[in-house]
């Protein structure tokens, strides 16, 4: 069954696609008066298939982790892996000390509250998703391997191969799937710091959300697997 991130990510893919249906009615290359437009088109789009995928992983990974800590009997934090005990109980700490992101104003007794929750958490023997999710917005494959390696799983490209050469149609390269994902958020990050859009073509915006379309299933369908095996052996 498909998460519910898995869901959401479904319905934002489709608004990335909704600009590539806008954007293809213009000639390329652009004429001047046009070329503003499809600069920012084509960079909405880029931005965009990443944000998604970014997304995707921080609700996908919390759903996981919340799934742990509400089942009927309770699973033993102690039988969890020990990669998952220690992302949780570190990064949880970590993350409730520092802040949250872009809340650097916040004073040590403005984050008491937060730090005595997650210490409250941490004893009662509770997963701190939301930690191990951060991606601290760059979800390239050297991320998306940490964050599946907190949660005990290893060689997650390599597990995932297989399920994602179905959704792909293809097969692939040993070292595709993280390669095109690195391509694809390094893209995102030409757009942000750069302004030579036009050369990103419609045919690699395109395939940026087939394969991160395709990624995310993948993804989604190993994480779900893992977390059922991952109850099965602590409850």
């Amino acid at each position: 069954m498909a998460s519910s991130a898995l869901v959401n990510h479904q319905s934002a893919i489709a608004m990335a696609q909704a600009l590539v249906a806008i954007e293809v009615t213009y000639a390329d290359p652009p004429p001047p008066l046009d070329r503003l437009t499809v600069e920012g088109l084509r960079g909405g789009i880029a931005v965009l298939t990443v944000a998604t995928f970014e997304n995707y992983l921080r609700e996908a990974v919390q759903e996981a982790m919340d799934r742990i800590n509400s089942h009927v009997p309770t699973c033993d934090f102690s039988k969890l892996p020990p990669e998952l005990q220690v992302a949780s109980t570190f990064q949880g700490l970590d993350q409730a000390m520092r802040g949250p992101k872009g809340s650097p104003g916040l004073t040590k007794f403005d984050r008491l509250a937060d730090v005595q929750s997650a210490t409250t958490r941490v004893v009662n023997g509770q997963v701190l998703g939301d930690a191990i999710a951060m991606t601290r917005g760059n979800p390239n494959s050297g991320v998306v391997t940490e964050i599946f390696k907190s949660v005990g799983s290893r060689r997650v490209f390599r597990s995932i191969k297989t399920a994602f050469e179905s959704e792909w149609g293809s097969p692939t390269s040993e070292t595709f799937i993280p390669d095109k994902l690195d391509e694809i958020v390094s893209r995102r990050h030409k757009v942000a710091h750069t302004a030579s859009v036009l050369t990103i073509t419609r045919e690699d915006l395109a395939e940026g959300i087939r394969y991160v379309s395709a990624l995310s299933k993948a993804l989604d369908a190993h994480l779900v697997g893992h977390t059922t095996r991952l109850i099965r052996a602590a409850a």
